[in-house]
């Protein structure tokens, strides 16, 4: 498909990134410069582009110091297209960028502060029966040394029962940092620490997945989505040697990466465990 035109007040710098969902690119209006993301409409049912819609405009009502606000949110034939603050790279580039020791004292405590500020804002959206979905380092950008938490394309809003258990639906895709119980209907709020152990697993080692959760996702690449997460239900994630020298790091990743959601921690008890009180 060939490109769309740029909103008539906005002038197209660059391409930033392509993703699964849709293409950001470096944009300017009035001498200033914006990220748009455009999301392509024939990739999607209409009933699925209201969907979309609806969830845009749930990131957009929220205030947080570390969710990137929505700006505008525009649509034509083709696309909708979401404003947003230009950020200067998300998490992934950021541990590309580090130039010493991902275990040294003075990264380890930016590592430390990023993290906790995220499992913040994941606790925001639980106050408000809100579940993010995508977790994950691609979808966290820096903006003028702050973590933002972006791409809210799955966002979901939920009811609790008596037991914890939520109203979400089973999922029928697979990523790299879905929790392996996120394939049951009525899973609970215990995927957000899943996924934000696997951000954390990510900061600290130089390597996106346990490579055993890599591997396995090599080999069912086709398979039913179920059969990947039957692994991953049953077997703990590797943990790496350079990640077991740093005991008190491991200690809360290996909580996070917990197969049995029952033995996983909340979010609130992760900003309890020790890494996170250095």
């Amino acid at each position: 498909m060939e490109e769309s035109e740029c909103p008539s007040d906005y002038n197209r710098i660059q391409k930033i990134k392509k993703g699964t969902r849709g293409t950001v690119y470096e944009v300017e209006k009035d001498g200033k410069r914006f990220a748009l993301k455009e999301i392509s409409k024939d990739r999607f049912q209409d009933d699925q582009i209201e969907v979309i819609k609806k969830r845009l405009e749930i990131q957009k009502s929220l205030e947080h110091p570390n969710i990137l606000p929505v700006l505008e949110i525009l649509e034509d034939c083709e696309f909708l297209k979401i404003v947003m603050e230009l950020c200067s790279c998300d998490l992934l580039n950021f541990r590309k960028s580090l130039k010493i020791d991902p275990m040294g004292s003075s990264t380890r405590k930016d590592i430390q502060h990023i993290f906790r500020q995220i499992v913040e804002t994941v606790l925001y959206l639980e106050d408000k029966n809100l579940i993010h979905n995508d977790i994950k380092l691609e979808n966290v950008v820096i903006h003028n040394g702050i973590p933002k938490l972006i791409d809210f394309d799955m966002i979901e809003s939920y009811v609790c029962d008596e037991e914890g258990k939520t109203d979400l639906s089973a999922y029928r895709t697979y990523s790299y940092y879905m929790a392996p119980e996120m394939c049951q209907h009525g899973y609970t709020t215990k995927v957000n620490s899943w996924q934000l152990g696997m951000l954390l697993y990510g900061l600290l080692v130089d390597e996106d997945i346990p490579v055993n959760i890599l591997q396995n996702y090599q080999r069912n690449r086709y398979a039913d989505y179920r059969q990947r997460y039957e692994f991953v239900a049953k077997n703990a994630p590797s943990i790496p040697e350079e990640l077991e020298k740093e005991p008190i790091a491991c200690d809360l990743v290996t909580k996070l990466l917990q197969p049995d959601p029952n033995l996983r921690l909340c979010v609130k008890e992760i900003l309890e465990h020790p890494y996170l009180r250095v």
